[in-house]
């Protein structure tokens, strides 16, 4: 019983200690595959005043260490780049004051059926932008790679002389390298 209880309590120890992942042990497996590289395609949103949905190109980036142990391994990072500069979408770019490009820092995590969840809220001099992307990667030739992430986001942007913009659509990309 004492010995028991000792085990249990030098293995809990031990998940504490910096740099100790009891998970490796388990050797679970990894992502589906390496999300890393760059992505290029359209995304496309239905805006309040517009008749029609409105799209543009969509630029993302990303890397992910899939030599880290679990879960660190899951984890991706990189930057989305959503273009307003598009002819859908110059009169709104006008009307609302929008950048011609909004780029911002996303993080977070791969599921092992391959789906990205990523979010993003960053301040700009004015008010702040946010984005939440809910995309499913998928390695289309085998090759351990992925080369196509396609799903949803939610971009909004909060400006205090503006009302905030809040822009739900759906993007799909390609790997671009």
């Amino acid at each position: 019983m004492y010995r028991m209880l000792l085990a249990t309590v030098l293995m809990c120890c031990a998940a504490l200690l910096p740099g100790c992942n009891l998970l490796a042990w388990l050797d679970l497996p990894g992502p589906p595959f390496d999300a890393t590289g760059a992505y290029a395609g359209t995304w496309s949103a239905t805006v309040p005043g517009f008749a029609e949905p409105i799209s543009c190109s969509l630029d993302v980036e990303l890397e992910q260490d899939t030599d880290a142990t679990i879960p660190e391994d899951f984890h991706v990072w990189g930057t989305a780049r959503l273009n307003f500069t598009c002819n859908d979408v110059l009169g709104y770019v006008d009307d609302y004051g929008l950048p011609a490009v909004v780029t911002l820092a996303v993080d977070g995590f791969m599921t092992p059926g391959g789906q990205l969840l990523l979010g993003s809220l960053e301040p700009v001099s004015e008010g702040a932008v946010g984005i939440g992307i809910d995309g499913a990667g998928a390695d289309s030739d085998g090759d351990g790679i992925m080369d196509l992430l396609d799903g949803n986001f939610v971009l909004s942007i909060d400006f205090p002389s503006y009302a905030t913009l809040s822009l739900p659509g759906t993007f799909s990309t390609d790997r671009a390298n």
